[in-house]
């Protein structure tokens, strides 16, 4: 499970934007970033899409955006070489290459190499921190 907790500081610096605008910026932020997050994520059949979900905390202006998937941190991250499993990586390489028997090249380039990352948490950050975030206070002065 991959979990990603948010917190922007230097509010206290924007005095004159009331605590109720603040909080619809950050929620407003945190969908975007889960959006983001979601399309970024990579497919094989969508499982990893499906399990990225957004949870306010009760009661506490926290969003916690988490992926659910056992793979997510393997996919955003990247893994250090391993021996995988070959009867999901058959599968894969049967919907993927056509062809089940390139599971055991798959396995092997894993065993040499790991696993590359394909970071989709990271970039919907960056992304809602540079480009969303000025915009959503700017529409809220």
């Amino acid at each position: 499970m991959l979990r990603i907790k948010v917190s922007f500081n230097g509010l206290n610096r924007m005095k004159k934007v009331s605590k109720n605008k603040l909080k619809r910026v950050l929620m407003k932020s945190m969908f975007k970033m889960q959006e983001i997050a979601i399309r970024k994520a990579p497919v094989d059949l969508g499982d990893l899409r499906q399990k990225i979900d957004l949870f306010p905390e009760v009661l506490s202006d926290n969003y916690v955006l988490k992926s659910k998937a056992p793979y997510s941190a393997a996919m955003e991250f990247g893994t250090r070489p391993f021996y995988a499993p070959i009867k999901p990586l058959k599968e894969w390489a049967g919907r993927k290459l056509g062809d089940e028997k390139l599971g055991y090249a798959v396995k092997n380039k894993i065993a040499k190499y790991g696993i590359t990352a394909h970071p989709y948490m990271r970039p919907a950050l960056f992304e809602v921190k540079n480009y969303w975030l000025p915009l959503y206070l700017k529409q809220n002065e």
